[in-house]
Order: C-alpha cells, then structure tokens, then sequence
C-alpha cells in the first residue's frame, strides 16, 4: 500500500481530485477567496 503513495500517478490524481473538490466549493459560494487552485494547494498540503 505505501507503494501506491510514491508513484507520480498518486500524485497527479490528488492533484486533479483536490482541484474538482475546489472548484465545485467555488461554484457554490460564488467567492473569490475560494479559488480552486488555492483550495487544491490547501488540500494538498494537509494530506
């Protein structure tokens, strides 16, 4: 299982899952603070 963490496709994957997550928080707020690239990076580093 720790395998699957150190390949790049886990990496791209929550990659483009933490932006779909943003961008849909995004819509639903209508705010700027709430850019899914920042949102994404927040995502990111928590993880």
């Amino acid at each position: 299982m720790t395998e699957y963490f150190r390949t790049p496709l886990f990496g791209v994957t929550i990659t483009i899952i933490a932006f779909f997550v943003g961008k849909s928080i995004n819509r639903r707020t209508k705010k700027a603070i709430f850019n899914p690239i920042l949102i994404s990076a927040i995502l990111i580093i928590m993880f």
